[in-house]
């Protein structure tokens, strides 16, 4: 027998369909449609306002919802476990996955926040952190993403709450500067280009900070020191317990105690000094002209040299060559000076008045640092000795000691003598 199609259809409610929506049937059997749920065919896309699924959910290969875990997989749809344990833990993730193997900049993952922002100190997008078991101020913490004084710029903002109010505990501006609210515990290795640190900075033990582009110089935490190297890997400041400040090598150096006491240790420290001296194993026969100062130093014929030995010296140093009777000293600043002669006068000495003093360069210098005595006769072996602050701005001066017979031109035998200088300030 030959069927009719179109009586099956004969009992069938008038149908009043709209078009893209996707109809189903409502509580009673009656086929209807809603504006929730739709289907354009042009672009082959489906529309729900609402999708609740009991199990899990697939869609093509870069979408899947895993109901038995809680996750949302984006880009995959087996999801990624960043340690054994973690599978078994029920976490609720969301993850955004990029599963193709690949040794190239792209394809990458990426997790956008957009908005469509006008203003220029206005937010962009924010991830919140909160405790769903407080009653009524759930936040904890808070990272804000902002304009920064116009639309094409931005700063970060990591704030923290406590019980409600918050602190902005880190601000990372347009410029990458990075201000922070509280003190700042570095644990690794940290680079600090250009830095204001308005409070405290905290470092733990054994902690090494690199100073300069070029390796300037270390700041290194021993746990007990604070040393401080320079370009060539010797210490050259330590803080020694904080009971004391060394600046220099592990062997001579500059020591500042806490009690205020500085002292220096090892060989060629200290603040410029120089020394030399006449031993008495040779004859110095100084000529003198009535009246006229003369430095002290043999004509070359009763001694060797000049006649005059270095000392102990820093900074400052003695010639060789033939002109030994003076120090030059080599840093400018003020220096105490002192000098003493024994002499005797070589002929006609009864009553001989005699002077004796610093000379610069040469120069005597008369009235400061000088001194005078009276010579009875030719065996009256005397002593004069003076001492001074003097200026010495251009670090190039040259100190000797001169004589005068102020009475004859009786010449002087000057059997020993001494001449010091050291720095105590600066010019």
């Amino acid at each position: 027998m030959q069927s009719h199609p179109i009586a099956l259809f004969a009992t069938l409610p008038d149908i009043n369909l709209t078009a893209t929506r996707v109809p189903f049937a409502d509580a009673n059997g009656v086929l209807t449609d809603d504006n929730g749920m739709t289907f354009t065919v042009a672009t082959e896309t489906f529309t729900a306002t609402q999708i609740i699924a009991s199990s899990d959910i697939t869609a093509g290969s870069t979408f899947f919802v895993d109901e038995s875990r809680s996750e949302v997989l984006i880009g995959a749809t087996s999801p990624v476990s960043p340690f054994p344990a973690y599978a078994g833990q029920n976490n609720i993730a969301l993850q955004v996955i990029q599963s193709a193997a690949i040794s190239a900049q792209t394809p990458f993952s990426v997790f956008v926040l957009s908005n469509d922002q006008s203003g220029t100190d206005h937010n962009i997008g924010q991830f919140l952190f909160m405790n769903d078991a407080l009653a009524t101020e759930k936040r904890l913490f808070q990272m804000i993403v902002a304009t920064d004084g116009a639309t094409n710029a931005g700063k970060m903002t990591f704030r923290s709450f406590n019980a409600g109010s918050f602190v902005n505990g880190l601000i990372l501006d347009k410029d990458g500067n990075a201000a922070f609210a509280a003190n700042v515990t570095v644990t690794g290795n940290t680079t600090l280009d250009t830095s204001t640190i308005n409070d405290t900075m905290s470092f733990g033990d054994n902690v090494n900070i690199s100073l300069g582009d070029d390796g300037e110089g270390t700041l290194k935490s021993s746990g007990t020191n604070i040393l401080l190297f320079g370009d060539n890997s010797t210490s050259d400041l330590i803080i020694n317990d904080f009971q004391e400040v060394r600046i220099g090598d592990v062997s001579t150096y500059l020591q500042i105690e806490i009690d205020g006491d500085a002292f220096f240790v090892g060989s060629g420290t200290g603040w410029p000094y120089g020394h030399m001296y006449i031993d008495g194993a040779q004859t110095i026969i100084v000529a003198l002209t009535a009246n006229t100062p003369a430095e002290v130093k043999d004509d070359g014929t009763t001694s060797v040299d000049d006649g005059w030995l270095a000392g102990d010296l820093n900074l400052i140093t003695f010639p060789t060559g033939g002109t030994e009777h003076h120090i030059t000293i080599t840093k400018p600043g003020i220096y105490h000076i002192t000098w003493n002669l024994s002499f005797k006068m070589v002929t006609g000495a009864a009553n001989t008045e005699v002077h004796g003093g610093l000379a610069v360069n040469g120069t005597a210098l008369r009235d400061r640092c000088e001194a005078q005595r009276t010579i009875s006769n030719n065996t009256d072996t005397g002593n004069m000795a003076g001492s001074c602050m003097i200026d010495l701005p251009n670090g190039t001066e040259q100190l000797s000691v001169w004589i005068e017979n102020s009475t004859n031109n009786n010449d002087a035998d000057v059997q020993h003598g001494s001449l010091t200088a050291t720095q105590v300030g600066g010019t």
